[in-house]
This record gives structure tokens, C-alpha cells and sequence, in this order.
């Protein structure tokens, strides 16, 4: 008898711990960062055949991080020519759309529209509460001559494209 009540004093505390752990793990970061000198190096690193960035993408930067409950974000940059960083824009406003949207009727305008003054940096937050470290890639405070996506609705990701430098930043966080 005094087996038993050990053995079942020991799963209680292993079902305990495990929950506890469980609990406390949701809200440590899991992140990645990947830098890609192009659209065909990210898709090998990824091991994927698929194009997420354009063909002409260079310099690519990518960081990703979820915290369980506490929620996911991502970032990014690289560099192309300012249409194929336009169409990559309207794509990405499209995708996020179409997940808020259940008749694509309703869906706003993907517009791109000059860049009146800078926002405020994400990056202190991005480290804070999503463990991204490492974003000094993220340089979109340098740009001097810009334009955006207009954003009528939130959960789309923030885009802006850098004219005089050929790049385009995305940040998303949920």
C-alpha cells in the first residue's frame, strides 16, 4: 500500500512540473533570424522550392519569433527594385486581407502612398517582448524618401520601401 500511495505521490509531481514547466514556456520566445544573399539562397536555407521573396530580392534579412500565448512577429528587408518591392507589398497586403476577409469583395485596396514622416522604431519591442535580437539590419530610420501602405485595418503587416536605396521593410506583429 505504501507503494502505491509513493507511486502516486511521484506521477502527481511529475504531472505537476510538467504543467508548471508547460505554463512557464508559453511565454519564452522561440526565434529564428536568417540572412539570405538572395531569393534562391533564403528558399535553400528554408529547404523549400518556393519564392517567398522576388527573384531579384538580395540581402535579405528575416527574423521570426512566437511566444506562445503571448503572441508571434516577424521582420524583414531586403533589397530590389522599387516594383518588384511594390508588387511584394500588395502581394503581402493581399495575403493578410484575405485572412480578415470572408468575402474577397470587402477586401481594401492594397495602396501604396508617399511615406509622411518616420514611425516609431519597432525594434525595442520587437526585443522586449519578442526576444528578436540582432535588428540593426532594420535601418528604415535612414530613409529620406519613402512610401507605405496605406493600412485601413489592423493586423497587415507595415510596409515601407526605401526609394533611393531599392528596399523594402516589413514588420507584423499580432
Amino acid at each position: 500500500m505504501k507503494i502505491v500511495k509513493k507511486a502516486l505521490l511521484a506521477i502527481g509531481l511529475i504531472i505537476v512540473l510538467y504543467l508548471v514547466l508547460g505554463f512557464f514556456s508559453m511565454f519564452i520566445p522561440m526565434t529564428e533570424l536568417i540572412h539570405a544573399s538572395s531569393a534562391q539562397d533564403y528558399a535553400q536555407q528554408t529547404g523549400t522550392t518556393n519564392l517567398f521573396f522576388p527573384a531579384s530580392a538580395s540581402n535579405i534579412s528575416y527574423a521570426w519569433s512566437s511566444v506562445g500565448m503571448g503572441g508571434r512577429a516577424h521582420i524583414l528587408k531586403f533589397n530590389a527594385s522599387i516594383e518588384d518591392c511594390k508588387t511584394f507589398a500588395r502581394q503581402r497586403f493581399n495575403h493578410y486581407a484575405k485572412q480578415l476577409y470572408d468575402n474577397p469583395t470587402n477586401f481594401p485596396a492594397a495602396e501604396i502612398v508617399p511615406l509622411v514622416g518616420l514611425p516609431e522604431d519597432p525594434r525595442p519591442r520587437l526585443r522586449k517582448d519578442y526576444g528578436l535580437k540582432k535588428l540593426e539590419w532594420f535601418d528604415y530610420q535612414n530613409m529620406t524618401n519613402g512610401l507605405t501602405l496605406s493600412q485601413p485595418i489592423s493586423h497587415i503587416p507595415t510596409v515601407w520601401i526605401d526609394i533611393d536605396r531599392s528596399a523594402l521593410y516589413e514588420y507584423w506583429t499580432d
